[in-house]
């Protein structure tokens, strides 16, 4: 099943599976070849699919704005960092071709108007927004005219704000995460409580969890809890340089996150019944459990008392579950030391 069919059937509550985001973000550091191989590791680790951020220096930051983390010394300004990452409208075209040639979804997250268009013109199947864009209402409200699924963090959102964006994006196929926006989340914080709130809250919705643990545990407690849509960072190593490093999964992680995703989901849609699974295990059954053989030589007429058995594999004659039954009744014929005790040895 292609990424994007799959993801349709996940937001129409037609298919109960997970769905593996990698966030590439901008660990490209602005290096088209580097964000192309991040494409490939994270297709060939099980991602159903990469997403970016679209930033556009002219379009997001006046002369005011700030750092969240000082990491790179040659950017004087925020401007600076987004203006030395920036891709172009054909790079962004070449990645989102790039991510489809590998069997993956191309998603970016934009963050100006402009960057919805040029992500339009990548033929994006969906947009994600970040936490920090839900007030961004002229870009939320040309979102609504594209008419496509929305995968919307809550991060930095009280609950009015995510009422909000529930209520404009009514009528859309749509996903809200759970999200916490500290780098890397501690357990303390990853608010899983908030996967049952949302969807409690949202019940038409499905639920994501977008995690900045840097671990694979969240997201794995999240599956268990009903949420079915993950979105992690990723990095090479946790040794690079960067101000998501720490709250990233390096590509080994990714593998083991989401072979453990696609277990649990076969384990949680494929119940077991106890009675078919007893019959089908019979001859185990009888292999390991416990039948009552004589513990010594038993004469013909001899009340049979507790010291008289042994509780024996494989289960033969009577059951061990049976000995109170037995016991005070007289043999019919001599058992020898060993033998198992039948029925029809008894009266």
């Amino acid at each position: 099943m292609k990424s994007e069919e799959k993801l349709n059937r996940i937001l129409s509550n037609t298919l109960d599976e997970p769905f593996l985001i990698a966030e590439i973000g901008q660990s490209h550091e602005g290096s088209l070849g580097q964000a192309m191989h991040m494409i490939e590791s994270s297709a060939a680790n099980g991602a159903d699919a990469v997403k970016f951020q679209t930033h556009i220096a002219e379009e997001e930051s006046s002369k005011y704005d700030e750092f969240r983390v000082r990491t790179f010394p040659q950017d004087e300004t925020r401007y600076d960092y987004w203006k030395r990452i920036e891709f172009n409208q054909k790079e962004w075209i070449m990645l989102s071709k790039h991510a489809k040639d590998n069997g993956i979804l191309f998603l970016s997250s934009p963050f100006s108007i402009k960057s919805v268009d040029i992500l339009e013109k990548c033929n994006i199947s969906a947009w994600k927004i970040a936490s920090g864009e839900l007030g961004n209402l002229p870009m939320i409200e040309k979102i609504l005219d594209t008419k496509k699924p929305m995968l919307i963090s809550t991060g930095m959102s009280s609950w009015k704000e995510i009422d909000d964006i529930y209520e404009i994006s009514n009528g859309r196929k749509r996903a809200i995460f759970q999200c916490t926006t500290e780098y890397p989340s501690s357990p303390l914080t990853l608010g899983l409580n908030n996967i049952k709130n949302l969807k409690d809250r949202y019940k038409d919705v499905v639920i994501g969890l977008s995690d900045h643990s840097g671990e694979i545990y969240p997201s794995i407690a999240a599956f268990t809890l009903g949420a079915r849509i993950f979105e992690v960072h990723v990095t090479w190593t946790k040794d690079m340089f960067g101000p998501d490093v720490s709250a990233s999964l390096d590509f080994d992680q990714l593998n083991l996150l989401s072979e453990s995703l696609r277990n649990l989901s076969l384990a949680i849609n494929n119940p077991v019944d106890k009675d078919r699974i007893s019959n089908e295990k019979s001859s185990l059954s009888k292999l390991f459990g416990r039948g009552i053989y004589a513990k010594k030589d038993i004469k013909k007429g001899k009340k049979i008392s507790f010291n008289d058995l042994s509780f024996l594999k494989p289960k033969k004659g009577v059951l061990a579950e049976n000995y109170h039954k037995i016991i005070g009744l007289n043999t019919k014929k001599a058992i020898k030391k060993g033998e198992p005790i039948l029925w029809g040895d008894l009266t």
